[in-house]
């Protein structure tokens, strides 16, 4: 799903990806493997976690990533709590509140 952009620089490659082209699907399966990796989903905030040394390095884009599926299990949680008090989510349907209870994510 990923789109890139390849620019040859200096003898150097940059890569350059669209900010949100991750797809719910896809930041699903993540929450599933962390889940099945962690036993519980308290994703913690990349920010908070180690500092990039105690990582081993990781790199900017993998901290990007980590980023990004933080917010997008917090925004889940905060869409879940405004359908469940009454107001429309385009985010989460049906099928997608059904598949997050399915694995234990909301109740």
């Amino acid at each position: 799903h990923v789109h890139t952009h390849t620019t040859i620089h200096s003898g150097f490659e940059w890569r350059t990806r669209k900010y949100d082209l991750v797809s719910w699907d896809d930041n699903f399966q993540n929450l599933v493997k962390f889940g099945t990796e962690n036993q519980h989903y308290n994703v913690p905030s990349p920010m908070d976690v180690t500092t990039q040394e105690e990582v081993g390095g990781a790199s900017t884009q993998e901290q990007e990533e980590a980023n990004r599926f933080y917010k997008w299990v917090k925004r889940t949680r905060a869409e879940y709590k405004s359908l469940m008090g009454g107001k429309s989510s385009r985010m989460l349907t049906e099928e997608r509140v059904a598949k997050l209870r399915q694995i234990g994510f909301i109740v």
